[in-house]
């Protein structure tokens, strides 16, 4: 399953997103940033509950959150 995910690139936040999709073992892709303080990122899990999982740590390590833009089977 694919999901893109989006955070705010501010306060340190991007340490501690890919700090926890590292500790996650999940596969994560490119970051696609542009002008834009939302990178969104492409990463890979196995199911939902494991999407769901992965989007609860994000949100508790880092300060401004992460939200989950779209994701595909």
């Amino acid at each position: 399953m694919k999901a893109v995910i989006s955070y705010t690139d501010c306060m340190q936040d991007k340490r501690n997103i890919y700090k926890t999709l590292s500790t996650f073992n999940c596969i994560y892709g490119k970051e696609r940033k542009g002008f834009s303080i939302y990178p969104k990122i492409t990463v890979e899990v196995v199911d939902y509950q494991s999407l769901k999982e992965l989007i609860y740590r994000l949100n508790n390590e880092s300060t401004y959150g992460v939200s989950l833009l779209k994701w595909k089977n």
